[in-house]
């Protein structure tokens, strides 16, 4: 296994620990527990709840139209100001898409769609395995919980990553993690909450 500080990080990516409390994290969660959460998904151990802004398009998914999914909700506001200033974005975030996994969840294929990306990981680490869209390259990072971990607009469009909630892959493969937070089962519930903007101003 590869351990690697917070600056040796591939370019393009960049990782905030702690980046709340536990008591705001559990706020979080309870806020999100409060919230309504899409129907027929929880057979492959995954749910999920959506604000802001849907473009299809932007999102390798043309064909359907543009959809305002309401406000980004008052809980999200103070993460927001933050992710404005903390992350590259030209413009404050726009669409958040939140999602519960829980043990025996599939694997979920994320495909880079070049927009600078910022995921906050909540009640646990959250494995991911990124690889090159062409040519090769393959690494893994196990995102500590309650980090933040932001992708650049150009790092977006040259990766693709693979969200693995039943842990790291084994044989050969390199990992790479956070010194301090070796990688593994991710045990339990796991949220992750997605933040991008979309619109083009």
């Amino acid at each position: 296994m590869i351990v690697m500080a917070f600056d040796a990080l591939p370019s393009g990516v960049r990782l905030l620990p702690e980046l709340i409390t536990e008591e705001q994290e559990s706020a979080l969660v309870a806020a999100l527990d409060d919230g309504v959460w899409e129907d027929g998904a929880r057979d492959d151990g995954h749910r999920s709840q959506q604000f802001g802004w849907w473009r299809p398009q932007l999102l390798a998914q043309s064909g359907q139209p543009d959809r305002f999914l309401g406000a980004l909700p008052d809980w999200a506001a103070p993460l927001v100001s933050r992710l404005h200033v903390l992350a590259p974005f030209d413009y404050a975030p726009d669409h958040l898409v939140v999602r519960e996994l829980v043990p025996g969840a599939s694997p979920q294929l994320r495909k880079g769609e070049g927009r600078t990306v910022a995921t906050l990981a909540l009640l646990n680490d959250l494995p991911v395995r990124f690889r090159k869209r062409e040519g090769s390259g393959d690494w893994h990072l196990s995102q500590p919980r309650r980090s933040l971990l932001v992708l650049t607009e150009r790092f977006d469009r040259s990766w693709d990553r693979t969200i693995l909630p039943t842990g790291l892959p084994e044989g050969g493969q390199p990992h790479v993690t956070v010194a301090g937070h070796p990688a593994g089962l991710p045990s339990g519930r796991l949220l992750t909450l997605t933040f991008r903007r979309v619109s083009e101003s």
